[in-house]
């Protein structure tokens, strides 16, 4: 649809021959245009069919073209000053008053924060590296406050229609959670505020509470954004975008009283009129209705209230079950109730990462359960299916599938310290170049070689709502490389950016996703490696350390007090010596094959990972 008409978008329909060769496409078509489209497309088959056939053949070898036109190669080098044009292509198109890139609507694409971070922990130019800093910052604080963010139980609406980050298409995807609650985290590990902290345990809430399925462990794909109409109409007869969360202000008084609904009002710019600018709603849709965002600080309302800002803070908290309690009642958005094994992978490292940097036990147990259902259910030794409800689709899992699984194993192991998830991630990775590695440019096709049903392979070249293939596997060959020390992962890591070099050096922001892996794919492998009892407060100490300080690109690895004993062949021989100190936990700060002193104290072990 883009190729032959210069825009694209979600739904679409695109109409093929029998033979899959499409001849004709369109973005979303309201039902009475999908009506007429099928009538004519029906009777044009029937008159001139052979020209629309002919008409596929040649939008086909257009695509081939176009798909095929070289965007690196194994031998292509990258310009070192990537990374710093991706973050310079971002400060381009920011958004300095609201935050955000480019224009509305507004998505929020989280792999371009995970290139702003990494600039700012590893970039050469400070200038670039601050500027970096800043933008995500304020970008994720600005959509944290805003109506895109469920204000009162947690998780991301799909996008905002306004440069507001206020007005929100309400269908919540699970790869969105799960990618945001890493970004929050990251927020949370630069600055310590608590707000980014909140944001990302409200999306974690959200999930485990709305979006588990509480038998396997897996979780649900998404949430519409219509549901029926609450009042004023007959339970199935009209249904509305943002029913379920929107509200009036005369709903809000009748929940928490006239006289205590105040406060809460005056912080979440709920008002009589409603609070959805008229630019923003053109259609009138939310016309007396509000959508909640955070309107003033804590601090403005207590003094406009007279009140302390701790007991402002308790009434909205009590103020925000009342109204959960009370929407609960609301005929909920359809739940799309499939497992996706690669939004699944995600959400699996969202609360495996979580666990580690928040040391919440419910995080832990949530990430274990769905690595779990992943390793036993979705993969059986040969294949990684797709998709599960009510079992197995029997459908076979894509490049990301496979991609996102690894990941996901990578994250737990370094929440349990179970060697058996590396192993894993390892066959999965084995299993992945084999289907999917193109042998002569480098990078991963989407789909496996032979499969009947697709036109030509593709290799994705954008990190959009979900990260390509290539970038996720290119970071995943990373941490394998420093978890084991083998060269050959470590070179594959490296071609997955060689493979897309024309992009990274002209258009990094394109793939911000692999602009960060690839640029940490350039230095030395780095690790940490803590011996000792992991259930000791010492070992803890060293892991809470290293979580806090979100140091990029370095393993975390778990031995026992003797080393790494039988684990060694898999971690590397020098990982036998690496023991418990006079009987204390000890940390080896790491960089290639050279190693600093180990240390017993936590404050030495923290000033030498600022110097990796």
């Amino acid at each position: 649809i883009q190729a032959t008409s210069g825009q694209g978008g979600w739904p679409m329909s695109v109409f093929m021959t029998p033979d899959l060769k499409p001849f004709v496409g369109a973005t979303y078509l309201p039902i009475d245009r999908f009506s007429f489209a099928l009538k004519d497309i029906s009777e044009k088959w029937n008159s001139m069919g052979e020209e629309l056939e002919q008409e596929g053949e040649r939008i086909v070898t257009a695509l081939r073209q176009l798909v095929a036109q070289p965007r690196g190669g194994l031998s292509q080098t990258m310009d070192k000053d990537f990374l710093t044009l991706g973050c310079k292509t971002a400060s381009d198109i920011f958004d300095d008053e609201y935050g955000g890139f480019g224009n509305a609507p507004k998505f929020p694409r989280p792999c371009v924060f995970e290139m702003l971070f990494a600039m700012w922990k590893m970039g050469d130019d400070e200038s670039v590296a601050s500027d970096a800093r800043d933008m995500a910052l304020f970008t994720l604080e600005k959509m944290a406050k805003g109506g895109v963010n469920d204000q009162l139980r947690g998780g991301f609406h799909r996008y905002s229609v306004d440069r507001y980050w206020h007005v929100p298409h309400f269908e919540k995807m699970l790869y969105d959670q799960s990618q945001l609650v890493i970004a929050f985290l990251q927020a949370f590990q630069v600055t310590k505020d608590t707000l980014f902290e909140s944001t990302a345990r409200g999306i974690l809430g959200y999930v485990a509470s709305d979006m588990v399925d509480k038998e396997t462990g897996g979780f649900y794909s998404a949430e519409d954004a219509d549901s029926e109409v609450p009042f004023g109409a007959e339970e199935g007869s009209t249904k509305a975008e943002g029913a379920y969360y929107v509200w009036t202000s005369f709903e809000v008084k009748l929940v928490l009283g006239e006289q205590n609904a105040g406060i809460f009002c005056d912080y979440y710019g709920v008002s009589q009129e409603g609070n959805a600018p008229s630019t923003s709603d053109p259609q009138g849709e939310f016309e007396g209705k509000n959508i909640l965002k955070i309107s003033k600080s804590l601090n403005e309302v207590a003094e406009g209230e007279g009140k302390s800002v701790e007991e402002v803070d308790e009434y909205l908290s009590v103020a925000k079950k009342k109204l959960l309690e009370q929407r609960g009642k609301r005929p909920k958005p359809h739940l799309d109730d499939k497992i996706v094994t690669s939004w699944n992978g995600l959400m699996t490292s969202a609360f495996a990462r979580a666990a580690n940097i928040l040391e919440d036990e419910a995080y832990n147990e949530a990430a274990s359960k769905a690595a779990r259902f992943l390793s036993e259910t979705m993969w059986n030794g040969d294949v990684l299916f797709r998709n599960y409800r009510e079992g197995i689709s029997g459908i076979e899992g894509f490049a990301e599938d496979y991609a996102a699984t690894i990941c996901a194993f990578l994250d737990v192991y370094e929440m349990d310290g179970d060697c058996e998830w590396i192993r894993k991630a390892l066959k999965l990775q084995d299993v992945m170049d084999s289907k999917f590695w193109d042998k002569e440019g480098g990078g991963y096709f989407s789909t496996k070689e032979g499969d009947e049903s697709i036109v030509f392979r593709k290799k994705e070249d954008y990190d959009g709502s979900e990260p390509s293939p290539t970038g996720v596997a290119c970071a995943n060959l990373l941490r394998l490389a420093s978890l084991t020390g083998r060269d050959d992962l470590l070179e594959k890591s490296k071609q997955c950016g060689s493979a897309f070099a024309t992009i990274l050096n002209k258009t990094p922001f394109a793939m911000p996703k692999l602009a960060k892996s690839a640029f940490c794919a350039q230095s030395r492998l780095r690790r940490v490696v803590v011996a000792g009892d992991p259930n000791t407060s010492a070992s803890k100490e060293f892991a809470r350390t290293f979580f806090a300080l979100g140091v990029p690109n370095v393993a975390f690895v778990r031995v026992g007090p003797a080393g790494a004993g039988a684990d060694s062949e898999l971690l590397g021989v020098e990982t036998k010596d690496m023991v418990a100190r006079d009987g204390k936990a000890t940390a080896y700060v790491c960089k290639g094959t050279t190693c600093m002193d180990p240390v017993t104290d936590v404050d030495a072990f923290a000033e030498q990972l600022k110097k990796l």
